[in-house]
């Protein structure tokens, strides 16, 4: 699994770090930066917040984990967050007037 996914990074690898978060490049090795904008990108295009999971990141690098292990807990808080959404308001994109919406502003407008 992990060489498949090492695979895929490798591929996709040039055109992602052009819209690379900075922080992700600076605090995680290369293969683990990728994999996880990659995550971030695809959240975004789905609608989800994407600041939490890169913090999630950081916060992984900054308490010493392994690359796979920061990649585990951003794939689980993506999948949190996409099930919260689901709960809040069904399709909701993160946009005025939908129960996720407010639920990631902390219920401000």
């Amino acid at each position: 699994m992990r060489l498949l996914r090492l695979g895929l990074v490798g591929l996709l690898l040039p055109g992602v770090l052009a819209a690379q978060d900075q922080r992700l490049a600076e605090r995680l090795d290369p293969t683990t930066a990728t994999a996880v904008q990659l995550l971030v990108d695809s959240a975004g295009q789905a609608g989800l917040p994407t600041e939490p999971l890169v913090q999630k990141a950081l916060e992984g690098s900054t308490l010493g984990a392994s690359g796979d292990r920061i990649h585990a807990a951003v794939t689980t808080l993506v999948g949190q967050l996409g099930r919260a959404r689901d709960a809040l308001g069904g399709g909701a994109d993160g946009g005025e007037g939908d129960g996720f919406g407010a639920a990631h502003r902390g219920g401000r407008n």
